[in-house]
């Protein structure tokens, strides 16, 4: 196969993003807590591809927007997915790298990336990735609620923390949640229905929280 000169840049370009998203961005992933640490990134990326192929969209814009979308968590929880596209289309390293167009698509991606979004996402991109930041493992679901609590509400006992992740959980993953995939998603379907068994009684949802959250 022969490659072009204009190939050849595409992949050294790709490259040079991929270095900078192992590096700095990783490191700056490591302020959050481990709910949307680097880890939860990788996850989020991994799943970003896999949608971006069933698509036939661009992996590479689905691979940077699903490394980046929690990069600014660590500064306002709240509101961490608006800072956080703006923090991206600011940043001199993608303002040289990426196209103004390209650098719009993962910015937006990343500002609707919610559950909590009004309406869809505004592209594909965006719906890529929120559907990728489903949790799939009903057991990772809770300990990620669990990791958040002990960081930003340190002083609630563990029947607090249990009580608040019974109200998030079933607000996000219960019958009437608000949580979705924009695509085929057989694991996280999966997932929800039994998130929706265990928020339908209070008692079994408090028994298996605190023994997910202990092992």
């Amino acid at each position: 196969m022969m490659f072009t000169q204009s190939s050849i840049d595409g992949i050294a370009k790709m490259q040079r993003v991929v270095n900078r998203l192992e590096g700095v961005e990783m490191v700056e992933l490591l302020l959050n807590d481990t709910a949307h640490g680097p880890k939860h990134a990788i996850y989020v990326a991994n799943r970003c591809i896999a949608f971006a192929r069933q698509e036939g969209v661009s992996v590479e814009l689905s691979y940077i927007a699903g490394i980046c979308h929690d990069l600014k968590h660590h500064e306002d929880a709240h509101n961490h997915e608006m800072l956080g596209g703006l923090a991206f289309y600011a940043n001199p390293f993608f303002k040289r790298e990426l196209s103004e167009e390209s650098r719009k698509l993962v910015k937006e991606a990343i500002e609707d990336h919610r559950s909590s979004l009004e309406g869809e996402p505004r592209s594909i991109y965006g719906r890529i990735l929120s559907s990728a930041d489903r949790t799939t493992d009903w057991r990772e679901a809770l300990r990620r609620c669990e990791s958040y609590s002990k960081k930003h509400f340190p002083d609630l006992s563990i029947e607090q923390r249990t009580e608040r992740a019974f109200t998030y959980i079933k607000e996000k993953y219960g019958e009437k949640g608000r949580a979705k995939s924009y695509f085929d998603d057989p694991a996280f379907f999966e997932m929800k229905k039994r998130l929706e068994v265990l928020t339908n009684d209070k008692r079994l949802f408090f028994h298996e929280y605190q023994r997910v959250c202990n092992e």
